[in-house]
């Protein structure tokens, strides 16, 4: 609850760094604490970021490509 309760203070946007640290943490308790704190709302939540930041990043290489083109 406190670590979903940070995500959502600093926005699931900013906090998608310091998820993926704790999900690759060394420590069983940290990757714990980290799956287990994040509500199943929210985690749908980061998941429609994490797409749209994708679907972003490939329109900008598209884009970047077809400029190399000409």
């Amino acid at each position: 609850m406190a670590f979903d309760n940070h995500c959502k203070i600093i926005e699931y946007e900013v906090a998608l760094p310091l998820i993926k640290e704790w999900l690759n943490s060394d420590c069983a308790n940290v990757r714990r604490a980290d799956s287990e704190g994040l509500r199943y709302g929210q985690a749908a939540l980061i998941l429609g970021i994490i797409l749209k930041l994708q679907y972003s990043y490939l329109l900008l290489t598209e884009k970047i490509q077809a400029k190399k083109c000409f």
